[in-house]
C-alpha cells in the first residue's frame, strides 16, 4: 500500500476468513474505492477500476487475466507457501505484480476476490503506473504475450489454427508481440472494411461476418475499448463461441 492509501479496518480479518473457508484459494483480493487527486484526468484510471470491481469470481479473473490486472495490487492478500513454490516478485521491464498474477494463473493457482471495497485507492498524477516504463503500454504487451504464449501452447489443441480480431494499430503491436513468442495469427478479422484492404498488414485481413464457425478455429480478441469489448462477446456469444474455449480476450 502507498502512504495515502487506506484499508477499511476489517479488510485483514474479512480476507483471512475468506482463505480459510476457501481452502482451494491461494490468493484474495477485493473490490477498491477510486480516489483520484485533483487537477489531473483520473477517467481512464477510473474506468479501469469499474471493470475491475466487476470481475470477482475466480472463473472471472481467469477469463479476462489478459485484458488488464483484474487484482488492486495493495488490496491482495495471498498465502506465502506461493512464494516458495513459484517465486517472488521477479525484476524486469514490466509491472511486477501482474506479473505474479499471470505466473501464479499460469501455475494452475486459484484467486478470488472479497465482494466488498476494503481498500480506498487514492491516484495521483506521480503515482509509478502513470510515469514509470514498467507501466508503458509497451511492457504490458510483451508481458500479456509471453503468458498468452504459454497458455495457448497448455490449452489448444494440436493444429488448430490461431485467427484474430482487431487490425488496429494498438492490435497489430500485441501480434508482433505474440509473434516474438512464437504465436502467428492466420487471419485477422476487422469490422472496419478499409482495414480489410490494408496492403501492409501482418496477415490477411476479413471482414468479421467471415468469421469460421466456433471449434473452427482459435480467435484471439485483440479490441481493448470496454464499450466495444462486450459487443463482440455479444456477437460470438450468438455464434457458439465459449470463452477460453473458443476465443480469449488479451486487449
Amino acid at each position: 500500500m502507498d502512504a495515502d492509501d487506506r484499508m477499511k479496518p476489517e479488510r485483514l480479518k474479512l480476507q483471512v476468513e475468506y482463505l480459510q473457508e476457501m481452502t482451494d484459494i491461494g490468493l484474495v483480493s477485493s473490490k477498491v474505492v477510486h480516489i483520484p487527486q485533483e487537477g489531473h484526468d483520473a477517467r481512464g484510471y477510473s474506468s479501469y477500476i469499474t471493470w475491475m470491481n466487476e470481475i470477482k469470481s475466480f472463473k472471472e479473473i481467469s477469463t479476462n487475466r489478459f485484458i488488464e490486472s483484474p487484482l488492486a495490487h495493495p488490496s491482495v492478500m495471498f498465502r506465502k507457501e506461493l512464494i516458495s513454490l513459484y517465486g517472488n516478485y521477479e525484476n524486469g521491464n514490466f509491472p511486477e505484480d501482474y506479473e505474479l498474477w499471470l505466473r501464479l494463473l499460469d501455475h494452475g493457482v486459484k484467486i478470488g476476490k472479497v465482494n466488498a471495497c476494503l481498500l480506498e485507492w487514492r491516484d495521483s498524477p506521480g503515482r509509478l503506473s502513470r510515469i514509470d516504463s514498467r507501466y508503458k503500454l509497451k511492457a504490458f504487451q510483451v508481458l500479456k504475450a509471453k503468458y498468452v504464449s504459454r497458455w495457448l501452447r497448455k490449452e489448444l489443441p494440436e493444429g488448430l489454427n490461431i485467427h484474430g480480431w482487431g487490425a488496429g494499430e494498438v492490435a497489430m503491436q500485441q501480434i508482433t508481440c505474440l509473434e516474438e513468442y512464437g504465436i502467428s495469427l492466420e487471419c485477422i478479422y476487422d469490422i472496419n472494411l478499409k482495414k480489410t484492404r490494408a496492403p501492409n498488414s501482418l496477415a490477411d485481413v476479413r471482414h468479421i461476418e467471415e468469421i469460421p464457425k466456433a471449434g473452427e478455429i482459435f480467435l484471439i480478441v485483440l479490441i481493448g475499448a470496454h464499450g466495444v469489448r462486450s459487443k463482440i462477446v455479444s456477437f460470438l456469444s450468438k455464434r457458439g463461441y465459449l470463452p477460453m474455449k473458443h476465443y480469449l480476450l488479451i486487449a
